[in-house]
């Protein structure tokens, strides 16, 4: 579908703009037959209050928001949903007639993704803001958390929003959980691991965030072990697709979208 006068525009910021958003969403309009499209910009923390006040005089309909902005965009928003609220971090900003209210559908994509925990023990690495809303759904799940982190202060203070307990980074691998979560980065584009194999048998299940490559060292390894695994990529579709449904109304077509992220990370079009 061409663009024309009645093209509803949605964007993403941040501070280096990648192609997940642009690909995903625009793939999944078409798919739909819907006068939709998607552009990523870039921002920063001088520019932030202005690049808001920029959607809601535009009429821009939606916008993605990328760290470091999560917690900073709140102080120019008319409003949360109780889940941004609680976490204090914003991914998505619906512009509702010029009212901008923010929402949090990372914690949306973790609740797509993880099991019922019937209070099993769930050891999580990383303190940052998708490890938040990930650790959100893991208590939502009835999930025993508990969290490491390089910056020990960082953990504390994220185990003390959500009820959790603290382990000290270096102690990761001395005891058995259920299962690993890692929200790091380490493993992104590298062949890196957060933890050591030999410490892949005190987990019956591992979630990866990392979505490149598709398949991570960390889930190519624990599926080598017979471990359950769940790789980044359900998450971010999972997320990206609660965003496109509080921006068009309609639910996403997921298998679109995820062919659309296999795609993209394979480097095809």
């Amino acid at each position: 579908m061409g663009l024309d006068q009645d093209t509803i525009l949605c964007i993403s910021i941040a501070k280096k703009p990648s192609n997940f958003g642009v690909t995903v969403h625009n793939a999944a309009y078409q798919a739909l037959g819907l006068n939709f499209v998607y552009l990523p910009f870039s921002a920063t923390e001088a520019s932030l209050e202005s690049v808001i006040e920029s959607v809601r005089a535009l009429g821009i309909k939606g916008c993605s928001v990328s760290m470091p902005f999560k917690s900073q965009v709140i102080d120019y928003l008319d409003g949360l949903d109780l889940v941004a609220s609680k976490l204090g971090a914003v991914n998505t900003i619906v512009n509702n007639d010029g009212k901008l209210v923010g929402y949090n559908t990372d914690h949306y994509g973790a609740l797509s993704v993880l099991p019922e925990f019937h209070g099993r023990k769930v050891l999580m690495l990383g303190a940052g803001g998708v490890a938040a809303a990930i650790g959100m759904a893991v208590k939502d799940k009835n999930g025993e958390l508990y969290i490491a982190n390089r910056t020990v202060e960082k953990a504390r203070t994220l185990a003390d929003k959500l009820d959790a307990e603290v382990v000290n980074w270096d102690e990761r691998e001395k005891r058995e959980y259920f299962m690993l979560i890692n929200a790091t980065s380490v493993g992104m584009q590298s062949e890196e691991m957060p933890v050591s194999e030999s410490a892949l048998g005190n987990f019956e299940r591992v979630y990866d965030v990392v979505i490149d490559p598709l398949k991570s060292k960390l889930i190519r390894s624990a599926k080598d072990k017979g471990l359950v695994v769940y790789p980044g990529s359900a998450m971010c579709v999972g997320q990206a697709a609660q965003q496109f449904k509080l921006y068009t109304g309609r639910d996403a077509p997921l298998d679109v979208m995820m062919g659309a992220v296999v795609r993209m990370i394979k480097g095809e079009k």
